[in-house]
């Protein structure tokens, strides 16, 4: 009997030995599928860090070109603002003609149908706006003095455009009252300005907060500053009580404005500007290259770490250089002429008839900050464009065609010769700004 017992115990310890070596098993299985489903999720995770990160790389580079960001594993935020320029909008008394509908009643905007959908498509645009704003009452003008219907402001804000460069040699057309009108329009109208000031207490230059950046502008054109201070462009007083309202320097007392600029650039830093972009009104007329003062000025501006320079006023297209300051220590892309956005000036009607004068260009360039970098140009492109001046009857239309030839621009034209005229201009534009433009150097290969 008692060994009956021993053998029932012996039977029931082996049993509860066998019990708890399922129930370790079990606890080890279930560890195991806790830890393997640990790890699923940490894979998971580091899967969709890695997609992010992908994600971020594809958003930092959809504009531009050469412009990889390494983000790494775990993605910043990556903000980018793309900037477009295009050159002088010259209103000649045909244009002005051309876009009347009425009496006293001018539609600008089709002059612009072709080339809105480029100028709505950019983060903020900016076109030299070389005149003045008139009435009725005080004159219409073409030529010498350049003022215009109040109405191109409007077209103008219509097709997309942001802000208005005012420091060019025909800002003082219109005398004080037109100076003052134009101005105030602007403001009224909701476009930006800079080059010029209603009184000295406004700044001479706009920080702009571009998609999260902060992007310090300034304009300058080209005049005479008299030794009594007084200021003048193309001969017309642009001061008021000796006080410069238009953004003046003089060819012949250039170390001054340098060390203007020194004050102007810290000043727009202390305001937050992260890239500094000069827009200046310079060079010589109808010349495709660009001359020692444009050189030596841009020189000096690299020096002093503007990012973007881009030129106007000679009413042709010059090029684009890519700038090394003497410390090595920062760049500067430089575009010296944006040629004509829109004027009268055809290939016939000049002396030259070299149809250098009917070309511009849309000039981009892409900034990108990743989290609290530094921001940068991270990339630039640009777009030829012409002027088709159609003649139906007694009646002109000029349009400004972006010449993109990755969409063609067949459907722009309706005949062969208009097609002949758009492939000539495409042609002189690529012979002055493509050997620079592949210069560019940008932050994924310095």
């Amino acid at each position: 009997m008692r060994s009956e017992n021993i053998k029932d115990k012996n039977i029931k310890h082996k049993k509860n030995n066998i019990e708890d070596i399922r129930k370790v098993k079990r606890k080890k299985k279930n560890s195991k599928h806790k830890k393997d489903k640990t790890n699923i999720v940490i894979v998971l995770l580091i899967v969709a860090l890695v997609a992010l990160a992908g994600i971020s790389l594809l958003l930092s580079n959809n504009s531009g070109r050469n412009k990889i960001v390494d983000l790494g594993v775990f993605p910043k935020e990556v903000k980018t603002a793309t900037i477009g320029v295009v050159g002088d909008l010259l209103l000649h008394p045909q244009v002005q003609d051309a876009s009347k509908i009425g009496t006293d009643t001018y539609d600008f905007t089709p002059m612009f149908r072709y080339i809105k959908p480029y100028i709505e498509d950019l983060d903020y645009s900016v076109i030299n706006f070389e005149g003045t704003l008139s009435t009725k009452e005080w004159g219409y003008a073409g030529y010498p003095l350049f003022k215009y219907p109040e109405n191109v402001i409007d077209s103008t804000l219509a097709s997309g455009f942001d802000l208005m460069l005012t420091a060019n040699n025909h800002i003082g057309d219109g005398s004080s009252r037109g100076f003052q009108n134009t101005l105030n329009l602007f403001e009224n109208k909701g476009a930006d300005y800079i080059g010029s000031r209603k009184d000295t207490l406004g700044k001479q230059y706009l920080v702009k907060e571009i998609n999260g950046i902060k992007v310090g502008m300034v304009n300058w054109t080209y005049g005479v500053i008299a030794s009594d201070g007084r200021v003048s462009v193309n001969g017309i007083p642009v001061t008021t009580k000796d006080e410069m309202l238009v953004n003046v320097f003089d060819y012949q007392k250039l170390p001054e404005f340098y060390e203007k600029q020194k004050e102007l650039i810290a000043a727009m830093k202390e305001d937050g500007a992260e890239i500094v972009v000069y827009y200046m009104h310079w060079g010589n007329e109808y010349k495709i290259v660009n001359n020692d003062y444009q050189s030596k000025m841009a020189q000096e501006l690299c020096d002093m770490g503007v990012d973007v320079i881009v030129g106007g006023h000679p009413h042709v297209l010059e090029p684009i250089e890519y700038l090394t300051s003497k410390d090595g220590n920062s760049n500067t892309i430089c575009i010296y002429s944006l040629g004509n956005t829109v004027s009268n000036q055809r290939t016939n009607y000049m002396d030259g008839r070299t149809g250098y004068t009917e070309d511009g260009v849309l000039f981009r360039f892409t900034i990108t900050k990743n989290g609290d970098d530094q921001a940068y140009v991270s990339g630039v492109t640009y777009i030829p464009t012409w002027v088709n001046m159609i003649t139906t009857g007694s009646k002109r239309l000029y349009e400004i065609v972006p010449l993109d030839i990755d969409k063609g621009w067949d459907n722009y034209f309706t005949t062969q010769t208009e097609i002949n005229a758009a492939n000539k201009s495409y042609e002189r534009s690529q012979s002055i700004l493509e050997k620079g433009y592949q210069t560019l150097e940008f932050k994924s290969n310095l």
